[in-house]
């Protein structure tokens, strides 16, 4: 879902009938076939087996602030849904795009009848249909917009629900019913009411794992020029002690991250920070370009603007007094892990690099990978899959001729549009059209052509610093076998003979122990980071570091 930008996902849905186009057969657009356009994925499983229950519905359940994610590759776009209750006792609600800085969008109709849910975005061409799990305070279902269909659970926020009770309470300005009014703000709904409440808290699982104080280190708040000299905000901790210390530069993935690296509530960074400060070893993390403290445009940055903060990031920690430069490395996590060994050939005098699920392959080799590993994750057939990519790679060649995006949209819209049928009716066209033109702005952005052509393989032969490549057998974004065996023939290539790979069983792409490996379990998951990945990791920097 996307209002200042469409959504990042795509999808078209063919019937098994196809045509000849440019001497290959490829599936068409329409019907029930599934095929996975540009990036991702989806079951082509419908959500709803059986229609509502009869019976008044129970508004309350569904009151409050939900919270969840749709995957966009290793990143996400955050969806928020504020559901209130007005005067007339009537079901209202707003839709929230804040990775998006979008808010308040007003939702034209709300249905809750027995268990299932449907909005109505009409100001976004969207909608959203799930069923409640009372028990587990979530709703899971699908975002609907633009011919897409795509999984999406919400989850309520701690301190949003109003209580059973009908008595109108007033505060901070706001209406809103029940007992407890802790935690309001006004917010619009399309009819100009007020939104019955805006949480604060997260009710997602539990997050044991991040780090309450008291710490045994310092925390050193900051901000560097990092590359073009782009300001970039970011914490620094230093172990207890006597330095200078062993560093790391953590590196986040793609998407717009904070420093943390915060995701479903989950702080891998801040984690992996806490770790390492205990047995020795400094890190710096910072907030991605745009996000949090840190300047920049992230919507105009490429992964190579990204290394070059990196490169930037690690030249200001040569020159940090608390820092030993001679035992400085970078450590990166999906796209970090990309931009880790690229960073790493320009600077010979690093003393380690450890890749996180990094990619061992293209990027458009890895999204082929990726669509494959989670369509057949959601039981979809291997003939939808390879039509699939037939249309990806028809795309994808497209996108990759260096020439300006202006000239390369209509064809871009063109071949999207020649897997249409040719029995297809003037609706389906119409859709397709519209299809096709959020599909061409995705595959345009500067982000998405740099990704495509950029392949870690050169930069990892050019290495002969200790490396750790480390990935879990549940990786369905960037699948561990073809990538930890692509990273291993590289290093073998520059005769790295200093570099360990490292395959955890059962560990999805957050490193978190998985059932399915699926994104959509990320955030059911208690455990944010595997305490096996910490200590791999660790005793591995102990050994290299000397400590």
């Amino acid at each position: 879902m996307t209002v200042k930008k469409n959504l990042q996902k795509r999808l078209a849905t063919g019937d098994g009938d196809s045509r000849e186009i440019r001497n290959r057969r490829v599936p068409s657009i329409s019907g029930s076939l599934l095929a996975i356009i540009v990036l991702f994925f989806l079951s082509s499983i419908q959500i709803y087996g059986e229609g509502p229950r009869d019976g008044e519905p129970d508004l309350w359940l569904i009151s409050g602030t939900w919270e969840g994610s749709l995957s966009v590759g290793s990143a996400s776009l955050r969806v928020v849904y504020t559901i209130g209750v007005n005067e007339e006792g009537k079901p209202m609600a707003t839709m929230d795009s804040p990775d998006q800085g979008v808010r308040g969008i007003p939702v034209a109709s709300v249905l809750f009848q027995g268990d299932r849910l449907i909005l109505d975005v009409t100001a976004v061409g969207g909608s959203y249909e799930g069923r409640l799990d009372a028990t587990a305070c979530s709703i899971g279902g699908f975002w609907k917009q633009g011919g897409g269909s795509f999984p999406l659970t919400v989850y309520l926020k701690e301190g949003s629900r109003i209580e059973k009770s009908e008595r109108t309470s007033e505060e901070a300005g706001s209406t809103v019913r029940g007992d407890r009014a802790a935690v309001q703000e006004p917010a619009p709904d399309a009819q100009g009411n007020e939104a019955v409440v805006q949480a604060k808290d997260s009710a997602l699982p539990a997050r044991p794992q991040t780090p309450k104080p008291p710490f045994p280190y310092l925390s050193e708040e900051l901000s560097l020029a990092g590359g073009a000299g782009t300001k970039l905000a970011g914490t620094l901790l230093l172990p207890g002690g006597k330095g200078p210390f062993p560093a790391a530069l953590l590196v986040t993935g793609s998407g717009a991250q904070d420093r943390d690296e915060t995701i479903y509530g989950h702080k891998p960074f801040l984690i992996i920070a806490d770790y390492l400060a205990r047995r020795g070893i400094a890190t710096l993390r910072l907030d991605d370009r745009g996000v949090g403290g840190s300047q920049g445009d992230f919507a105009a940055s490429t992964s190579l603007d990204f290394a070059a903060d990196a490169q930037a990031a690690l030249e200001y920690l040569k020159n940090h007094p608390g820092i030993d430069p001679g035992r400085l490395g970078i450590i990166g996590h999906s796209e970090g892990g990309l931009i880790a060994p690229m960073v790493a050939s320009k600077m010979p005098e690093l003393a380690f690099a450890v890749l996180l699920a990094g990619p061992g392959v293209s990027g458009e080799e890895l999204l082929y990978q990726q669509q494959a590993a989670i369509a057949e994750a959601y039981g979809i057939g291997p003939e939808a899959i390879r039509g699939a990519r037939q249309v990806n790679q028809a795309l994808y060649e497209v996108a990759k001729r260096p020439d300006r995006p202006e000239n390369l949209r209509k064809e871009l819209i063109s071949t999207y549009l020649s897997f249409l049928p040719s029995s297809a009716d003037e609706a389906l066209k119409a859709k397709a059209s519209q299809e096709a033109a959020l599909v061409a702005e995705q595959l345009l952005s500067p982000w998405f052509r740099t990704f495509l052509v950029l392949d870690p393989r050169p930069y990892l032969r050019t290495l002969s610093l200790p490396l750790l490549a480390m990935n879990g057998t549940k990786d369905l974004q960037v699948p561990s076998g073809e990538n930890l065996d692509a990273i291993r023939r590289a290093l073998d290539d520059a005769g790295n003979t200093r570099f360990s790979v490292v395959e955890l069983p059962g560990l999805n792409h957050l490193f978190q122990d998985a059932r399915t490996g699926l994104p959509d379990e990320y955030p059911r998951i208690e455990e944010s980071f595997s305490e096996k990945a910490l200590k791999q990791m660790g005793d591995w920097l102990v050994e290299v570091l000397g400590l």
